[in-house]
C-alpha cells in the first residue's frame, strides 16, 4: 500500500513538473517560430499559434509581465448614457469572465503599419458575473438599485429537422417579406430610436441581398454534426494604438449568439416572485430585443478589455515573440 502511494505521488510530481516545462516561456514562444513578418501566411501564422498557446490563459506569461487572464477581472466598469428617455450610470464591480481558454480564433489579421489588430473568436461558453449599481431615469419614471448578475453566452445545439422545417418556412418569406416580419423589425427599430435618438438596431441586424432581414438562426449557422445544427458564439476584437500614445484602444463586437442565460439579483428590489416571473421572461424572449441591446453590451465590454489589455499587453515587446529579421 505504501509504494502504491509513493509511486502515484511520484507520478504526480512528474506530472506537475512536465505541466510546468510546457508551459514555459520557451514554449510559449515556439508556437511563433515560423511566422515571418513579410510572409503572405504571417496572419494565418500567428492565429494559428494563438489557438496552440490557449493552455497559458490561466497561467500567464511571467517573463513577458502577462498574468493569467482565463479568467479576466475587472475591478471596476462604469457606463454612462444620456438622452430624453434614457439617462443612467451604471456601475459594475468585481467582474469576472472566465472560458478564454476553449475558445478559438477563426480569423486575425495585423497591419502594424497602422498599429491595427483584428481577430474573431468562437467560445463554446463564455461566463460572466459580478456587481451591479444603476442609478438613472427610463423613460419616465427614477429608478435606483443594486445587486449581483451573471450571464452564461454559449453556442447552441439544435435538432437538424426542426431547424430544417423553420428554415424552409423562412425561404418562403424571402420572395415577400412577411406582415408579421415586418411588424417585428418596424418595432424594433422604433425602440432604437427611443432610446437613442437614432437606429443603431440597423446594423445590428443581418440582412440579405434583396434587403430582407436574416432569421438568427441563418446567420449563425456554421454546420451540422450526428443529426444536430451548430450555432455559434461569436466576437470580434479591435485593437488599435493611437499614434503618439502608449495606451490601447479596444472594441469589441458580439457578432452572433446561440444562447444567453441571464440573472440578475433585487431586480425589484426583493419581491421575490415577480423578480422569479421577470427573470424568466427575460431568458425565454431575450432575442427579439437582442438587436436594442448589444450597442449596450459591446461598449461595456469594450471599457472593460480596454483597461484589462492596456495592463497585460501595453508595454509588450513583440519582437521578445517574433523576432524581426
Amino acid at each position: 500500500m505504501i509504494i502504491k502511494q509513493l509511486i502515484t505521488f511520484f507520478t504526480l510530481i512528474l506530472l506537475s513538473s512536465q505541466i510546468d516545462c510546457q508551459l514555459s516561456y520557451d514554449s510559449f514562444v515556439q508556437n511563433f517560430a515560423n511566422c515571418k513578418w513579410d510572409s503572405e501566411n504571417f496572419d494565418k501564422c500567428v492565429k494559428d499559434g494563438l489557438n496552440s498557446v490557449r493552455p497559458f490563459f490561466k497561467a500567464g506569461i511571467p517573463e513577458l509581465n502577462i498574468g493569467s487572464f482565463d479568467p479576466f477581472f475587472a475591478k471596476e466598469v462604469t457606463q454612462t448614457r444620456g438622452g430624453n428617455n434614457l439617462n443612467y450610470k451604471l456601475k459594475l464591480r468585481n467582474v469576472y469572465e472566465r472560458g478564454w481558454t476553449q475558445s478559438s480564433v477563426t480569423k486575425f489579421k495585423c497591419n502594424w503599419r497602422k498599429r491595427f489588430i483584428q481577430y474573431t473568436q468562437h467560445f463554446p461558453e463564455k461566463f460572466l458575473e459580478g456587481e451591479y449599481e444603476f442609478d438613472g431615469t427610463v423613460m419616465t419614471g427614477n429608478m435606483k438599485n443594486k445587486g449581483t448578475w451573471n450571464m452564461t453566452l454559449l453556442s447552441l445545439h439544435e435538432d437538424h429537422q426542426q431547424s430544417t422545417r423553420r428554415q424552409k418556412g423562412t425561404n418562403q418569406q424571402e420572395n415577400g417579406l412577411g406582415q408579421d416580419l415586418k411588424r417585428k423589425i418596424s418595432e424594433t427599430h422604433q425602440i432604437c430610436k427611443i432610446i437613442w435618438a437614432r437606429d443603431p438596431c440597423k446594423e445590428s441586424l443581418n440582412y440579405n441581398q434583396n434587403g430582407v432581414l436574416d432569421q438568427p438562426h441563418r446567420t449563425v449557422q456554421i454546420g451540422a454534426v450526428n443529426g444536430y445544427l451548430l450555432y455559434d458564439y461569436v466576437q470580434t476584437t479591435t485593437l488599435t494604438r493611437p499614434n503618439n500614445s502608449k495606451d490601447i484602444k479596444v472594441r469589441i463586437e458580439v457578432q452572433q449568439i446561440g444562447n444567453m442565460d441571464l440573472h440578475i439579483s433585487n431586480l425589484l428590489r426583493g419581491r421575490t416572485v415577480m423578480e422569479n416571473m421577470l427573470d424568466r421572461m427575460i431568458n425565454a424572449s431575450w432575442r427579439p430585443g437582442f438587436a436594442v441591446i448589444r450597442p449596450l453590451i459591446n461598449d461595456i465590454v469594450s471599457t472593460a478589455f480596454t483597461e484589462i489589455f492596456n495592463k497585460n499587453f501595453k508595454d509588450l515587446d513583440v519582437n521578445n515573440i517574433i523576432p524581426r529579421n
